[in-house]
C-alpha cells in the first residue's frame, strides 16, 4: 500500500475475465483482515467470553474492550472500503463479483463485526444514493429489455457527444444474482442498525425518501417501476425505513397506479412490493381503502400471476387485520367464485411462496 494506492488494488476488480475479479476481491478481503485484525478480535474476544463463564458468579463480569482500528492502518483501510462501496453501481462488475463484495461490506463496515464505520460511509457522498441504484435494479430481474433512469441518461449523453466509442460493455442494467436483492437488503439493515441517533436516522431515512420520490417524479414508468422495486428492498431490510417512506405523499399512490398499467412485467413488481409491505401489519389498515377497488380489477386481468398476486394481496390484507375486513373477503370470495379451479388451494400456502418468490425477484 506505500508503493501502490488502493485505488490500485481495488480498479482490478474491473477486469473483464470474472475469474480475476473474483480473486482480487479474495486479496481485498484478506488484505482487509490483516489490517483490521478483526478476526483475531472476535477470536480473542469469544475466548474471553468462554473463560468468563466459568469464573464464579461472586465476580463482577468485566467488560471486553470495543474495538479500535490502528491509526497507522485508518487511512488505507478506509479508502479500500470506500471504493469498494462506490463500485457496488458500477456497470463493469460481474454479478457474483458484486455479491462477493456486498458481503465484504457487511463483513467490515457495521459495528456488530466490523470496524464501525456505518456512519462515516453512509453520508459520504453519493453512497446511499449508489446501494438505492443496486437495490432497485436487483428487484427487477425478471423483466425484459427494462433499462434504469441512469443507463438512460448515459445514452442520451453519448448521443449527444459526437465520436463517443463503445466501450463494449453491456449497460443496459447492472448484472446481478438471484441472491443479490437480499444482500443488499441486510447491508442496509445493518447500516440502518448503527443509525443510533434520531438526527442520523432522519437522515438516513430523509435520503431513502429522496430517491424514491425522485424515481416517482420521473416521467417514464420504467423509472417508476424501479422506484417501487427499492421501496420492496427496504421492507426486506430496514422496513423501518421503509415504512416511513410509504407514509410520504404520493408515494402509495404512485404503487397503486403501476398495479394498473399495462405491462403485466410492470404490474407484477408493483404487486410484489406491495406484497412485501402487507406483510408489516401496521402498513395493513393503510392500503385497505385503496386496494380492494384495484384488486378487484385486477382479477379480471388476463394474466394469471397477475390473478394469484391481487388474491395473494387481498388475503395477507384480510389475515393480518383485527379488524372486520368485509370489503376484502368479499371481494377474495368473488374472486373464487369467478375462478372455481383454485377454491381448493391453501391461500396460506400460496402467501408464503409468493413471499418467496417475491424475495428472489
Amino acid at each position: 500500500l506505500e508503493r501502490l494506492t488502493a485505488q490500485y488494488f481495488v480498479d482490478r476488480i474491473f477486469s473483464r475475465r470474472t475469474d480475476e475479479s473474483a480473486e482480487i476481491c479474495r486479496f481485498l478481503n484478506s488484505l482487509l483482515e490483516g489490517l483490521t485484525q478483526l478476526k483475531a478480535y472476535h477470536q480473542a474476544k469469544e475466548a474471553d467470553a468462554a473463560d468468563g463463564q466459568k469464573l464464579s458468579a461472586k465476580v463482577a463480569p468485566v467488560a471486553y474492550p470495543k474495538y479500535k482500528i490502528n491509526p497507522l492502518v485508518e487511512k488505507p483501510v478506509f479508502e479500500i472500503l470506500n471504493h469498494l462501496l462506490r463500485a457496488t453501481n458500477s456497470y463493469r462488475l460481474s454479478a457474483a463479483v458484486r455479491d462477493y463484495i456486498l458481503e465484504m461490506l457487511i463483513r467490515f463496515i457495521p459495528s456488530e463485526k466490523g470496524v464501525g464505520w456505518s456512519h462515516k460511509m453512509v453520508f459520504s457522498e453519493g453512497v446511499l444514493e449508489r446501494l438505492l441504484e443496486l437495490a432497485g435494479t436487483a428487484g427487477t430481474t425478471s423483466l425484459v429489455n427494462w433499462r434504469s433512469r441512469r443507463s438512460r441518461e448515459q445514452d442520451a449523453t453519448q448521443s449527444d457527444t459526437s465520436g463517443a466509442g463503445n466501450s463494449g460493455l453491456d449497460q443496459t442494467r447492472l448484472s446481478t444474482t438471484p441472491n443479490t436483492r437480499m444482500t443488499v437488503a441486510v447491508l442496509l439493515a445493518k447500516l440502518w442498525d448503527d443509525m443510533t441517533s434520531d438526527k442520523t436516522r432522519d437522515a438516513f431515512t430523509n435520503g431513502c425518501s429522496d430517491f424514491i420520490l425522485d424515481l416517482f417524479a420521473d416521467h417514464f414508468l420504467e423509472t417508476k417501476v424501479e422506484a417501487a422495486s427499492v421501496i420492496g428492498t427496504l421492507f426486506l431490510g430496514p422496513h423501518e425505513v421503509g415504512s416511513s417512506v410509504l407514509s410520504r405523499p404520493g408515494i402509495v399512490e404512485g404503487l397503486f397506479l403501476l398495479t394498473q398499467c399495462p405491462n403485466m412485467l410492470y404490474q407484477t413488481v408493483a404487486l410484489d412490493t406491495i406484497l412485501l409491505v402487507t406483510h408489516k401489519k401496521e402498513q395493513c389498515l393503510s392500503l385497505v381503502s385503496q386496494a380492494v377497488p384495484i384488486l378487484r380489477n385486477l382479477y379480471k386481468s388476463e394474466n394469471d400471476g397477475t390473478k394469484i398476486r391481487a388474491l395473494v394481496v387481498s388475503k395477507s390484507l384480510s389475515l393480518r387485520q383485527s379488524v372486520k375486513m368485509k370489503s376484502v373477503l368479499e371481494a377474495t370470495n368473488q374472486f373464487t367464485f369467478l375462478y372455481p379451479s383454485l377454491k381448493c388451494i391453501d391461500f396460506y400456502q400460496i402467501s408464503t411462496f409468493m413471499h418467496t418468490i417475491s424475495v428472489l425477484l
